[in-house]
């Protein structure tokens, strides 16, 4: 549990994030939620947007960690479910399974439109 200042700064650096994907600004967005997880390793929004961010930049193995993290945390049990699927594809992929290399990985990930996600990361983070 952090503390209201802290609080604070997790909703301040969540909205920067926000902002900075927005702008497409991927590093600094992975930096604030890198220092979000410092203050408090159980927010699930910064999981969540770490996942989404190692996912665009073709990292599988640290999508799967931190989505994993991810749906630890969640509560809503319908968005754990797409997430979950997400996990999947990315686990099949690690495992040689999925073959095709990236493409064939994103191609069955198409139907998680990244918008929709990047507009539940406010959500997420709002609970």
């Amino acid at each position: 549990m952090v503390d209201q200042q802290a609080g604070a700064q997790i909703v301040d650096m969540l909205e920067m994030a926000r902002r900075a994907i927005e702008l497409h600004d991927y590093n600094a967005a992975r930096a604030f939620f890198r220092r979000i997880i410092a203050i408090d390793d159980a927010c699930g929004a910064a999981w969540y947007g770490l996942g989404l961010i190692a996912l665009w930049r073709g990292d599988v193995e640290e999508a799967y960690e931190c989505l994993s993290e991810f749906v630890v945390l969640i509560d809503d049990k319908e968005l754990a479910a797409e997430i979950e699927s997400v996990l999947y594809y990315l686990e099949r992929f690690c495992t040689g399974e999925a073959g095709g290399g990236l493409e064939s990985l994103f191609a069955g990930l198409k139907r998680f439109q990244t918008r929709c996600l990047i507009d539940r990361l406010m959500k997420v983070g709002e609970r």
